[in-house]
């Protein structure tokens, strides 16, 4: 096993990038490379910050992938065999589809990103401060899904086997869907979302600072509830008076408050 690091040296790099051993590569501040080549054997690559990089091709074995800062980049759909994947600053790819053996996915600040789908495998997904995201679909297998600073989704559905739902400064989700695995849902500052519908799943729910929100509909198997600064609340129907108390950071809270014991 070999693996090598190369930073800022575009000669030596064209000369090291033909070695077939090499498994495990990191190249960073290299503005001079257009492309990876093919490398058999390479399984995992790190890119930071090199700005005219636009192709990688083919990299039959390549599992692991992170990429920084690396603006030109167009297009990463053709890594078959990738099972982890993180970007960040990508502000080239559009798309992210038919990777069919990815399990991990990390994302964060690529602006002109629009649409993730048909990722039959994946299980962890993470977005943060990507402006323009507005597709997610066909991920049967997906557990745990986080976004923060996506403005343009609106609804969370179509989702069978999550598990955990972390949504943080989402301005325009107005909706979450039928998710009847989900156990585990926290929402901090999403102002469009009115009603958390029945999870029967779910076991701990956390909501702050989320003024929109009106009703809470019925849980069976709620275990731990918080809800902090959510100052419309008018119905939860999810446990009696004193169970709530236990849970709510501001008592006042219960003034006026509709609740619907079991």
């Amino acid at each position: 096993m070999c693996k090598i690091c190369l930073y800022n040296n575009y000669w030596y790099i064209k000369k090291i990038l033909k070695l077939r051993e090499i498994n495990k590569l990191c190249i960073k501040d290299c503005n001079n490379i257009i492309n990876i080549p093919s490398m058999t054997n390479i399984i995992l690559l790190t890119l930071v910050n090199c700005d005219k990089l636009i192709k990688l091709n083919n990299l039959k074995k390549l599992k692991k992938l992170f990429i920084y800062d690396c603006g030109e980049i167009l297009n990463i759909n053709n890594l078959s065999q990738l099972t982890h994947l993180k970007l960040s600053n990508c502000n080239g790819i559009k798309t992210i589809n038919n990777l069919n053996n990815l399990e991990c996915l990390e994302i964060e600040f690529c602006h002109n990103l629009t649409d993730v789908c048909n990722l039959q495998s994946l299980i962890n997904l993470e977005f943060t401060s990507c402006f323009n995201i507005k597709t997610l679909n066909n991920m049967p297998n997906l557990k745990i899904l986080k976004i923060e600073n996506c403005g343009e989704i609106e609804s969370i559905y179509k989702f069978p086997n999550l598990r955990e739902l972390r949504l943080i400064n989402c301005a325009n989700i107005i909706e979450l869907g039928k998710l009847i695995k989900l156990q585990i849902l926290s929402i901090y500052k999403c102002n469009k979302i009115e009603l958390i519908p029945s999870l029967k799943s779910l076991n701990a729910l956390e909501i702050n600072k989320c003024d929109e929100i009106k009703i809470i509909q019925y849980m069976d198997n709620l275990k731990e509830l918080f809800i902090g600064k959510c100052n419309n609340i008018q119905s939860i129907s999810i446990c009696n008076e004193k169970e709530i108390k236990k849970y709510l950071s501001n008592r006042s809270f219960l003034h006026g408050l509709s609740i619907k014991e079991l």
